[in-house]
């Protein structure tokens, strides 16, 4: 078989390619090898993440800054109210544990890009349940600002430098509900109901956002009333987008607004391509083949330099 000629269109759905061939030979097997021309060609390259969860995904985020760190600019000056409990007393302060504290933010990328990769309708359940509990958090914190009492730091070593260096970065408050809790149940459900992830680690995942959990307790970053109001604030914005329909507006409302984002983009460099086509036209129609001024004014200047060999 030989390909005279190939010529590619790209689409949304991948890319269609049009061929021109002239074989000889058996023709079953020139349709054959024609197939597996076309396959290679026309297969669309798998993306880590679907190009329409970007959007949401950003509001997300956005949401978790405002609610963690634009409240407090709010709340600084207020009072702060303390709900340790005498549960609370009997749990052991743990520093090793801040491993686990901190090592959550690779459990959650990882596990955010599984739930975006989903079923589009799962997809859209997570992130329009985790949009929603991030503002009442925000409701939260600003309605009802709190703190915690966390142990005198003594002694050295590995731990209690990385225990001086959370408490260094992360001022006691914010802390009802926690976020730490309500994000990492978060990424158990983005997979609980994924039939493309295996069952062992729809299970390790459970472990984890419990170790979590613990551990922010072990590390006195929360109380106990914030651990079970971060769980609960997650399952009931979950349960809630799936019962009022929420999920399926969020999603509607992200692609209506994706599509007017591609078609002003599209429309923004169509008219830069534009633009500078017509500059390019204006340069060459006022110019010879050979460099030199063409139009009226650069007549004499042409001769001269024509004159003098250049």
């Amino acid at each position: 078989i030989q390909i005279i000629r190939t010529r590619k269109t790209k689409n949304p759905e991948g890319i269609t390619v049009f061929l021109s061939l002239e074989y000889t030979g058996d023709e079953n097997i020139m349709k054959k090898e024609v197939l597996g021309i076309m396959k290679g060609m026309t297969q669309k390259k798998e993306e880590l993440l679907p190009k329409i969860m970007w959007l949401p995904l950003f509001f997300t985020l956005a949401a978790n800054t405002l609610a963690y760190y634009g409240s407090r600019l709010l709340t600084g000056h207020r009072v702060h109210y303390n709900l340790t409990n005498a549960l609370d007393e009997c749990i052991p302060f743990v520093p090793w544990t801040v491993s686990i504290y901190l090592g959550c933010y690779l459990f959650w990328i990882a596990n955010y890009v599984i739930g975006c990769r989903q079923k589009r309708e799962l997809a859209f359940r997570l992130l329009g349940a985790d949009l929603i509990a991030k503002l009442v958090c925000l409701l939260c914190f600003l309605a009802f600002p709190t703190t915690n009492t966390r142990p005198l730091l003594e002694g050295t070593g590995f731990w209690m430098d990385a225990m001086r260096f959370l408490y260094g970065m992360d001022a006691a408050d914010n802390l009802f509900p926690s976020i730490h809790c309500l994000t990492s149940t978060f990424c158990y459900l983005a997979v609980r109901e994924n039939d493309q992830v295996p069952r062992w680690y729809r299970k390790t995942s459970l472990v984890i956002t419990a170790a979590i959990c613990i551990s922010t307790l072990t590390t006195r970053q929360h109380v106990l009333i914030d651990v079970a109001g971060g769980v609960g604030l997650a399952v009931g914005s979950y349960v809630f987008v799936e019962k009022s329909g929420f999920g399926a507006w969020y999603a509607q409302t992200i692609e209506k607004l994706y599509a007017k984002m591609r078609k002003w983009l599209r429309a923004e460099v169509n008219g830069r391509g534009l633009e500078g086509g017509r500059q390019n036209a204006k340069h060459f129609a006022g110019t010879s083949f050979d460099g030199l001024p063409a139009n009226g004014h650069g007549q004499k200047e042409r001769r001269d330099l024509l004159s003098a060999g250049k």
